[in-house]
């Protein structure tokens, strides 16, 4: 009988006990709050920039507070994506908004110092795979409109060089060694990827331009660059030597502000690759690279294609096609297509090697 009274008298104690703690807040509690509390103001800082109140209420709680301003950073991907809605105007507005965290200059100069400023203001661990890219990809594809503002697509225009930067100093700052070359850090990268992750069977050609003199007598040519894509949008250009081939990183090496990479707003190679990634080009080009793809000795032109329709022009552009053996691209009987081809099948052996 006394152990039934002993284990009532400890039920009752612990009621009791419950009972007082029912008005008290648990510690953890007090520690949400006031973590509830920063976020709330942080979130208002994020207002004050620019991000829509219904963008913050979607986002509440993903956000990194020191990196939320920095382009491509994951933070800055999901107020992108929960901003990301309204009419095509507004998604215009959108983009305009979101390249203003880059402040880019209204006219590239291409110089080291300016590279090294805006690529401060991009997230320097957003690999070339990261979903940030296809997105972002999307939302340019989705708002695009010849009659857009011009600014906002010269300047989404050369972001794709600035963006082939980032992505070339991500590859060298993760998998590049000392002593390696840009190859041997690409590969190391490639092994890490899914075969369907990554492509090296693109045609490679505008990335090939040999210059031509002024009188059309004199071929001087490059030897072969590669291209490599990552989900089509992250493109890389190695050189013969070695070397990722950059527009605008700065040392206006004459192959690499030619043929240098770019990243592809499109998803595939149709219609609007042409509209975003190719046909831009002549109009919206930095001065720095215009001046130096066409001077008075002469100028820097691509392998031709065969037109579609016309024979007779056809056969006129076979003297400099890319697959001419014995054309203007040509060097020792070896067309630049099989030159390139020849390098690739080594690079893809080298990759799948292991």
């Amino acid at each position: 009988m006394s152990n039934w009274i002993i284990y009532l008298s400890l039920f009752v104690l612990l009621l009791w006990s419950a009972y007082k703690l029912t008005g008290r807040e648990p510690r953890g509690k007090q520690q949400e709050d006031v973590q509830f509390e920063k976020s709330d103001a942080f979130l208002q800082e994020l207002s004050q920039m620019g991000w829509s109140q219904t963008a913050l209420s979607r986002v509440k709680g993903q956000i990194n507070s020191a990196e939320a301003g920095l382009f491509a950073s994951s933070s800055f991907h999901r107020l992108c994506l929960a901003q990301w809605q309204g009419s095509k105007q507004e998604k215009q507005q959108h983009l305009a908004f979101f390249l203003s965290f880059l402040d880019f200059p209204k006219e590239w100069k291409g110089s080291a110092e300016e590279a090294a400023t805006l690529l401060e203001k991009m997230s320097k661990e957003t690999p070339p795979h990261h979903p940030f890219w296809k997105d972002f990809a999307g939302f340019v594809a989705e708002c695009f409109s010849d009659e857009s503002q011009e600014g906002l697509w010269r300047d989404l225009h050369q972001l794709r060089y600035l963006i082939a930067n980032q992505q070339a100093n991500w590859v060298r700052q993760h998998h590049g060694k000392n002593g390696q070359s840009d190859r041997d850090a690409l590969i190391s990268y490639l092994k890490t990827l899914k075969k369907k992750v990554y492509r090296l069977d693109e045609s490679a050609r505008l990335h090939n331009k040999v210059f031509l003199s002024a009188n059309g007598h004199q071929v001087r040519h490059f030897p072969p660059n590669l291209k490599i894509l990552v989900h089509f949008h992250s493109e890389f250009i190695l050189s013969a030597e070695g070397q990722f081939l950059l527009i605008g990183d700065g040392q206006f090496d004459k192959n690499g502000t030619i043929n240098g990479a770019s990243f592809n707003y499109a998803s595939r190679n149709n219609r609007l690759h042409w509209l975003l990634d190719i046909a831009p080009v002549r109009k919206m080009d930095p001065v720095f690279r215009k001046k130096m793809m066409k001077t008075k000795a002469g100028r820097y032109l691509a392998p031709s294609l065969f037109p579609r329709k016309n024979l007779s022009l056809s056969l006129k552009n076979w003297a400099f096609h890319y697959k001419n053996p014995r054309g203007g691209t040509a060097f020792d009987g070896v067309s630049k297509y099989s030159q390139v081809q020849r390098e690739i099948k080594k690079l893809k052996r080298e990759v799948e090697s292991g």
